[in-house]
């Protein structure tokens, strides 16, 4: 492999995207912080229920993994070499997690906080304000642990070296929220409609595009890594892809909550128009 594919390839695989560094770091602490507040109330609901022990194990174990692959980026960038902000003394970070505490306690604690809170995000454009950037997060995550995983396959020579890590991938970096979906309706909510059978039998586009863009991402990794020369591919498309793999990923999460409201909206069922009843005229009596 020659040094210019070394060099595209040292690229590709972010361990120079300082662009993201500070706002990964930062919102994947305070995805964690919420986490936890969602444990909170996890424990308040089986306190409340008195549901057994076994099931609080299992839906326990779920948040877990949602912490693990919440922070599974840092984790990642530590494993292929890269120190992480998070492990130096970042006074901003420091700041903005301690804000974050704060606000996050009394909204938590104060009712009408919360309740003033929620009326004024009760705009449709504050959804996507705040959805954004955190499916932008959840891909630079989800790329960044397929990266780890696919670097450790490789240097253990192991058997997949495409589908293991891109599974694990997977999993560490989006699997575990909606397995937690899962169980909280299976377990806290009992919503009967949204349970494991639905969830595995019928998976939806927040459960199959991850996982397909993890696979395009080692698809991506394969390729450029076996390129011995990319001179003469700078105007190729599939170059192109897999060059650019994170930004077209980074896209297609931002667009699929946009794309998803947006189909609800244009196939939802239309009421049938009601005609107006017309007041009966009085009839006025004859007369003799």
């Amino acid at each position: 492999m020659s040094s210019n594919a070394a060099v595209k390839i040292a690229h590709i695989d972010l361990n120079s995207y300082t662009i993201f560094e500070s706002a990964f770091v930062a919102v994947t602490l305070f995805q964690i912080l919420y986490v936890i507040k969602h444990i909170l109330i996890i424990k308040r609901y089986y306190s409340a229920a008195k549901y057994e022990a076994k099931n609080m194990n299992i839906v326990m174990a779920m948040v877990y993994i949602i912490v693990a692959g919440e922070g599974g980026g840092i984790l990642s960038r530590v494993l292929i070499g890269k120190p992480s902000p998070f492990i130096s003394n970042d006074f901003r970070i420091w700041c903005g997690l301690g804000t974050w505490m704060v606000l996050s306690y009394l909204l938590f604690r104060s009712t009408k906080a919360k309740e003033k809170f929620a009326g004024w995000l009760n705009h449709p454009l504050w959804k996507y304000i705040l959805i954004i950037p955190n499916e932008a997060r959840r891909a630079i995550a989800m790329c960044v642990s397929t990266l780890a995983f696919l670097k450790i396959s490789r240097a253990e020579n192991h058997a997949s070296v495409i589908l293991f890590p891109t599974v694990l991938g997977f999993i560490a970096a989006c699997g575990g929220g909606l397995m937690m979906n899962g169980v909280e309706a299976a377990y806290v909510t009992k919503n009967t409609a949204y349970g494991w059978r639905s969830f595995l039998e019928s998976p939806s586009w927040k459960l199959k595009l991850p996982f397909v863009c993890a696979l395009y991402y080692s698809l991506s990794y394969y390729y450029l890594e076996n390129l011995s020369n990319v001179s003469d591919l700078e105007n190729n498309i599939i170059y192109l892809l897999a060059y650019n793999a994170i930004y077209v990923i980074i896209i297609a999460f931002v667009l699929l909550p946009i794309l998803t409201d947006l189909s609800a909206w244009i196939f939802a069922p239309k009421s049938p128009s009601k005609p107006v009843a017309t007041p009966a005229t009085a009839k006025k009596p004859k007369k003799d």
